[in-house]
């Protein structure tokens, strides 16, 4: 963290996401941020550095909006790769069980750790999250720089209540109520989680729509389909995030558009876990929903949100046989909304906005070669650059010589993880040894 102005010097490219979701690259100019806020974008002749600023060399580097991940289980690193040939239904089933038999606050604490160094190394600067003990996760990221939204997913009142207040003591976090799934839940309890969350003002988290499965459980259940049904029982609003959507019916989108819920997919998890369906991403998007995405939890199996991306262009274009949902068009709308998600206004680069950033040092052979014409679906379509530096609005969060500096706390955390978690799982068959 740094309280000193920021200088990009001479940045090869930089990627302009604008308020309006315009897209430009920009080239050879500078970026100086001070006070959180980005001051000035242009020639190093009218942008110039102010004394004392910390300087980043710019040359043979990408300047891009930071990410927000928007749907995550981040404790969950400590199963990444486990059951990589199950289904959803049994995956969840077995990692469930899994679960009960392994989690423990301290796991959740060392597993959120490297999680979230994970991602600020991906250029992501907040996340959206539901797991066990919220409050370890929360501890744990926010002490990186990170921004938080993170809650109970308690069907118990007093419990939540109790959960969030710790939250709200805790820096960068956003506290929010998770709620699992409809069918997860009784629906006599979902009225009242529901309920608390409009009273209290709090965004609410939910999967829904994520399997055809799902969807006719919620049917026959209730006569309609999960998003449907929402709106009908009042729980869809502009603090509603839906997460998945790869079943929504075309009517609902509809419905989300009208009570301007917010929408979040997960291309990779779902293609991982045989999911089928996928969300309507160009025509939600183009109806003005509030749209983003994550890499949801160990079915995701790496915090990369370029690769993210990546998986959401080549999965709507198979999917739907059309190349609608355009690498430029998309690439705004997707940044800046992780942030309109939470509230935060963020994901833009214009003079004037809050200084999200990420810069990307690109390789040689691989991210080349780069020009003004190319520059995204090089660093989108083939191997992802490095982010060299990610800079929130409270300074620098990230630099070249941080994993050094983290290196005793990435140790002691892996070690842990392996003698009282990893190490005793058998993670093709999704269980303990022995």
């Amino acid at each position: 963290m740094m309280d000193e102005p920021v200088y990009i010097s001479n940045a090869s490219f930089i990627l302009v996401a604008r308020h309006d979701y315009s897209f430009n690259v920009l080239t050879d100019e500078s970026i100086l941020v001070e006070d959180g806020v980005i001051k000035c974008i242009g020639p190093s002749t009218s942008c110039s550095k102010p004394r004392g600023a910390y300087v980043i060399d710019g040359r043979k580097r990408i300047v891009a909006p930071a990410w927000i991940n928007a749907h995550t289980h981040v404790a969950m690193y400590y199963l990444r790769g486990s059951l990589p040939d199950h289904g959803f239904w049994d995956w969840i089933g077995r990692i469930m069980k899994l679960e009960e038999e392994t989690i423990t606050p301290k796991l959740v604490y060392y597993s959120s750790l490297l999680g979230c160094i994970e991602m600020i190394m991906n250029g992501v600067v907040g996340f959206i999250d539901m797991y066990y003990y919220p409050v370890e996760t929360a501890k744990a990221c926010s002490s990186l720089g990170l921004i938080t939204a993170n809650g109970p997913a308690s069907r118990d009142i007093k419990v939540i209540s109790e959960t969030l207040e710790e939250l709200r003591a805790i820096k960068n976090t956003i506290p929010i109520i998770n709620i699992h799934s409809l069918y997860l839940y009784e629906f006599e309890t979902l009225a009242k989680l529901f309920e608390y969350a409009s009273r209290n003002n709090l965004l609410k988290n939910i999967h829904v729509s994520e399997t055809r499965r799902e969807v006719y459980m919620v049917w026959k259940k209730t006569g309609y389909w999960p998003v449907e049904y929402m709106y009908r029982m009042n729980w869809l609003d502009d603090k509603t995030i839906l997460v998945h959507l790869n079943w929504v019916m075309s009517h609902e989108v509809e419905y989300i558009a009208e009570k301007n819920a917010r929408a979040v997919f997960c291309p990779q998890s779902s293609m991982r876990l045989a999911e089928a369906g996928f969300a309507p991403v160009y025509e939600m998007l183009s109806r003005g929903i509030t749209a983003s995405i994550g890499t949801d939890g160990s079915s995701g199996d790496r915090f990369n949100m370029l690769d993210e991306y990546k998986q959401l262009i080549l999965l709507y274009r198979h999917n739907y046989w059309d190349t609608r949902l355009s690498i430029y068009w998309a690439y705004p709308r997707i940044v800046i909304n992780g942030y309109r998600i939470l509230g935060l206004n963020g994901g833009v680069v214009e003079e004037g906005y809050p200084s999200y950033l990420v810069v990307y040092k690109y390789d040689k052979i691989r991210n080349n070669p780069l020009t003004k014409t190319n520059v995204l679906p090089v660093i989108v379509y083939s191997d992802h650059p490095i982010a060299e530096y990610v800079i929130s609005n409270n300074g620098i969060i990230y630099s070249p010589g941080e994993i050094g500096k983290l290196g005793e706390t990435i140790d002691k955390a892996l070690e842990w993880i392996m003698d009282n978690a990893a190490g005793k799982i058998d993670y093709s068959r999704g269980r303990l040894i022995g």
